[in-house]
């Protein structure tokens, strides 16, 4: 495993330099260039490029140009270019990926996330009416916490008693693995407290609501950032895969 973000990094940024320099004489193939999309979208999200995001979410838009998927794959495409957009705040175009990953049957989650874009893009009741949608008894628990912050900071921006509330109470309840997103439901909470106290939302409250890059981060850490979390899909084989790839095609190298 890599011990850290920064490590992590080093890593990913040596992979994607090498791709970027042979894709031109090897193209990528097949699966490749989805692993691919996915690196460029991880050190996009550590490094906080927007460049980088948008080069992901332009390759996912490739894939999804080609027949090969499945309905189930496509919608899981669509949600992978989702999260590169909003990673980028994107938040239209984030949006549009969201619906198109439900219309293919996609999960609760997605929206989540849908409803965090309304959110972004000021749209309050229309994010409301969404995250009432969402059927939370079966989200997973990375998922729930993507919910719980999602569904408080559109209370937060609503300034609604009953939805603050409830907030609260579900913000109350919350039991954060990483200290980071413990930090977040915190301030969240406090936040929230406030408003209720008050009746409407401080200017104050709402930046910290809507931070860039998206709030409901929870489930994406742990899904996206085994090197940091030691969890979810394994970047660290499509790191050795690329890297393998390279060694191969160094003079007088062979795997």
């Amino acid at each position: 495993m890599i011990g850290g973000a920064q490590t992590a990094g080093e890593q990913l940024v040596e992979v994607i330099g090498f791709v970027r320099q042979t894709e031109a004489d090897e193209p990528l193939e097949g699966a490749e260039k989805h692993l691919y999309a996915r690196l460029l979208q991880l050190l996009g999200g550590l490094k906080g490029d927007k460049q980088m995001l948008k080069e992901s979410a332009l390759q996912f838009h490739a894939l999804l140009l080609e027949e090969r998927w499945t309905q189930s794959g496509r919608a899981a495409i669509q949600r992978e270019l989702g999260d590169s957009c909003r990673y980028a705040d994107e938040w239209d175009q984030a949006e549009a990926a969201y619906r198109e990953a439900l219309a293919l049957g996609g999960s609760d989650h997605d929206k989540v996330h849908l409803a965090e874009c309304l959110l972004y893009r000021k749209q309050i009741d229309a994010a409301a009416t969404e995250i009432d949608t969402v059927k939370r008894e079966t989200l997973p628990r990375h998922e729930f916490a993507d919910f719980v912050f999602a569904y408080a900071a559109i209370a937060i921006w609503s300034a609604k008693a009953d939805r603050l509330t409830e907030a609260k109470t579900l913000l109350q309840a919350l039991a954060p693995a990483e200290p980071i997103f413990n930090d977040r439901r915190l301030n969240l909470l406090l936040r929230v407290t406030e408003t209720l106290a008050s009746g409407t939302a401080s200017g104050a409250a709402k930046a910290d609501s809507t931070p860039k890059g998206g709030l409901a981060t929870v489930a994406g850490f742990f899904e996206q950032k085994p090197n940091i979390a030691g969890i979810g899909f394994n970047f660290n084989a499509m790191i050795d895969y690329f890297a393998r790839k390279k060694t191969k095609g160094e003079p007088g190298k062979s795997e």
